[in-house]
This record gives C-alpha cells, structure tokens and sequence, in this order.
C-alpha cells in the first residue's frame, strides 16, 4: 500500500521506506510554497479513483480544510481519522457554526464509528458537560458500514497517550 505524507514541519518522515511518498508541505486552504490543498495534493498523486484513507492531525487546521475540499473528494475516502482541536471553544458562536458545517459535511455520507478523547491538553467543564480540547473521531463512509448498535467505551484500542489523567467522555457524546 502506498503511504502519502504531507508535513511541513519535518524534512522527510521518521523512516525511510519504499511505499512512503512524502511531501513537505502543510495540508491547507489554499496551494502556496508551504501549502498545498488536499484537493490539488491528491490530483499531483497520479492514482486511480480508488477508495482511500485519510488520517489527519493538523493542529486546529482540519476544520477549514474539510470544508474546502470537494464533498466528491471527501466521499472517496473509506476512513477518516482526524484529530479534532479546539473542542472548548464549541460555546463561540463563530467556532461553533465552523465545528457544525465541518461535522455535518462529513457524516453526509459518512458515520462516526468511534470517538476518544485525546488527555494530551485536559478538558473543561462548560455547562456541566466534559469538553476534552482535543478528541480523536473515526468515521466509515456509509456503504461500508452496518450500524448494529452502540459500543462499550472505553474501547480496548483507547490508551491515553501521555501521563496526564484519563479523560472520559459521558453519553452525551455519543447521542445521535
């Protein structure tokens, strides 16, 4: 499988490997020297129109950039994995209908199949509900998913990923 990698914070990835087709450039809004849109960076892949998978953590930028990118484009990824930042701010009118369209583009024609908060910057408290600042959330593109019913979370897979403490999210989180 061939792996592409877009980052513009690093010179090359971590590990040389022959399936890794990297580029150092931060995934965007708009096509520059240090930018390029998710758009433009899958047309210069020169792959066919297969399914893909999207795994993506861009520091706050992931908002913006799933909303600029053609719902044609985003319904070819099987799998989407993005770490969503900024989650305290969901009280702010201005965050609050950018969160809103970007969460509603993508379950359009795909489901969140899992959700973790990531205890890597807290949480807050705000009107009684737990808002971690950043949660991890997996979607599956409809036509490959039937819905049976709701999981146990934690999930087995959940791990915390430094030592500050266990976040866990309450059921409303996990309402339709």
């Amino acid at each position: 499988m061939k792996i592409y990698l877009a980052d513009n914070s690093v010179n090359a990835p971590s590990i040389n490997n022959k399936n890794f087709n990297f580029i150092k450039k931060h995934i965007g809004i708009a096509n520059s020297e240090h930018m390029i849109t998710m758009e433009r960076w899958i047309e210069n892949m020169e792959e066919d129109n297969s399914d893909l998978l999207l795994q993506m953590d861009i520091e706050g930028n992931e908002y913006l950039s799933i909303l600029s990118m053609p719902q044609k484009l985003l319904n070819r990824f099987r799998i989407i994995s993005i770490e969503f930042h900024d989650l305290q701010n969901i009280w702010g009118k201005d965050f609050y209908s950018t969160a809103k369209s970007t969460f509603e583009k993508l379950l359009e024609n795909h489901v969140c199949v899992h959700l973790h908060p990531n205890n890597c910057c807290g949480a807050l408290n705000i009107k009684g509900i737990e808002i971690p600042r950043v949660c991890e959330f997996t979607f599956i593109r409809k036509d490959r998913v039937k819905i049976l019913g709701n999981v146990t979370t934690p999930n087995q897979l959940d791990s915390d990923n430094r030592g500050n403490p266990t976040l866990t999210l309450s059921d409303i989180w996990y309402k339709d």
